[in-house]
């Protein structure tokens, strides 16, 4: 906040001197209070008749004798301009208003006649008042500046789960689809889903001539808080045709051995998948859920423009967004209970030459040996299932 200050000074009278002439000057009386002469409203020098240092002044009425506000020593005004009987005030100096005491609040008008000079407003704008010719306004008083505010400090970031805190029995998961009769061809019956997280691998048979496995993982981290998991999937499966989905091949053919384009599709989730196609083939699904439960995101591991007696070797890595708190469904479904072999990527019986495999060597942890005995399943390489595990590599930040 800024304060004003104002000054009252009693400007002293007295007699002066002529200077102008040899003459003696008539007798001038004063005013009720100017500093030389009768000025009324008094300059900011020598307070002539309208301001000017008028009167028969030597030194131009040196503005009083008081501070004059806070006019500097009183205005010591120059040395009165060519002063003389001017009732008009003479030059004094460019004395008139008193100098507007350069951008000094309103101007300062030094001793305003009555009361010596009030330094107008006491420059509240503060900064020096500029020279006006009745001298200099003093320091104007104060500039009413006020300190600058202090930056706020940044908000903190929520820390960096590690990918075991963040996604728990997700990194690692693997689920098996093994054969459950061995026919001299190159499908079979689905022989129901094991899963690493699910009743400690505990076989799950088909219901009512459907295969459905639903398993469901919990995220970890800050609840609403958007993190990017960058996944490597594996693999053998057979191919899909989804509805209403963004494949990474576009309509072109996924590469079925493992190169790109994928078979990665993808879509918002609670997406209508199944109107295309035949759709007794195998879905391979990865649902990202929020912490409200709503279905954020929906993934898709084996997506091709068509489907056939054939397998797709999965082996490829992306990045997904989990949210903290949320939780990641994983669905694999078949409708008739039946399965297309591992038999290459052309198909055909007999399919022991054709099994294939995929390294997992970098995988971590590594699936456990009971459940992923490549190629077989636990059965010989002819009647070999299909298979999918996730690896967590890392986790951060979404962007």
């Amino acid at each position: 906040m800024k304060f004003l200050v104002v000054s009252s000074v009693l400007v002293a009278t007295g007699a002066v001197l002529a200077c102008a002439s040899d003459a003696e000057q008539p007798y001038v009386p004063p005013s009720t209070g100017g500093t030389a002469g009768a000025g009324a409203t008094g300059g900011s020098a020598g307070a002539g008749a309208t301001g000017g240092s008028s009167g028969a002044g030597a030194t131009g009425g040196s503005s009083g004798t008081g501070t004059g506000g806070s006019s500097g020593t009183g205005g010591s005004a120059a040395t009165g301009g060519s002063a003389g009987v001017s009732t008009t005030g003479g030059t004094s100096g460019s004395s008139g208003s008193g100098g507007t005491s350069g951008s000094s609040g309103t101007g300062g008008s030094s001793g305003s006649g009555d009361t010596g000079g009030m330094s107008g407003s006491a420059g509240q704008t503060g900064g020096i008042g500029g020279m006006s010719a009745g001298g200099t306004s003093g320091t104007s008083g104060t500039d009413g500046s006020g300190g600058a505010g202090m930056a706020g400090t940044g908000g903190t970031a929520p820390m960096v789960p590690t990918v075991e805190e963040l996604t728990g029995a997700l990194d690692g998961h693997l689920i098996i689809t093994p054969c459950g009769d061995t026919p001299n061809q190159d499908d079979c019956a689905g022989g129901g889903w094991r899963s690493s997280a699910v009743d400690n691998g505990a076989n799950h048979t088909c219901s009512n001539g459907q295969l459905e496995a639903n398993i469901t993982l919990p995220i970890g981290g800050v609840d609403g808080v958007e993190y990017d998991a960058t996944i490597h999937f594996y693999g053998v499966m057979e191919p899909r045709r989804y509805a209403n989905v963004m494949r990474e091949a576009g309509d072109a053919t996924t590469d079925r051995n493992g190169g790109t384009p994928t078979g990665w599709a993808e879509a918002p989730g609670g997406t209508n998948i199944n109107n295309l196609g035949d759709q007794n083939y195998n879905t391979y699904e990865f649902h990202v859920f929020d912490d409200m439960g709503q279905p954020v995101r929906s993934y898709f591991m084996n997506s091709d423009n068509g489907t056939g007696h054939y397998t797709m070797l999965t082996d490829f890595e992306k990045t997904v967004t989990l949210i903290g708190g949320g939780e990641v469904r994983l669905r694999v479904f078949d409708a008739n209970c039946r399965m297309i072999k591992n038999c290459g990527a052309s198909g055909g019986a007999p399919c022991g030459g054709k099994a294939r495999s995929v390294d997992v060597s970098e995988a971590m942890p590594q699936p456990s040996n009971p459940m992923l005995m490549q190629p077989g399943l636990g059965q010989a390489a002819d009647h070999s299932g299909q298979w999918w595990l996730i690896d967590v590599k890392n986790v951060a930040l979404a962007n």
